[in-house]
């Protein structure tokens, strides 16, 4: 989504009336240049690629389920973190926030 001041905003989640449940980045126009792709993984992960002048970057985005959830649901979020992480170009730089 390009919003009218000149961001682009990626977004990965639910797409019902509920607005629950999502993960996005915002990228300035800059940014938007440089991005080489995108992927939504899930409601708590996003992942987008650039490539700087020096460099090819990854970054993953990712919501974590607090230590209040169960032990299923946090295995599973950083089984899924652990999966994505390894499918990262093995020359890129690696941002997970």
């Amino acid at each position: 989504m390009k919003l009218s001041s000149g961001e682009t905003v990626l977004h990965s989640g639910r797409d019902d009336d509920q607005h629950m449940q999502g993960v996005a980045i915002m990228m300035t126009p800059e940014a938007t240049k440089v991005q080489i792709d995108w992927s939504p993984i899930n409601e708590r992960m996003i992942k987008a690629r650039f490539y700087f002048k020096l460099i090819k970057l990854t970054m993953i985005h990712a919501y974590a389920p607090t230590n209040d959830a169960d032990d299923v649901t946090k295995e599973d979020f950083y089984g899924k973190l652990q999966e994505v992480a390894e499918q990262v170009h093995k020359h890129d730089m690696l941002i997970i926030t």
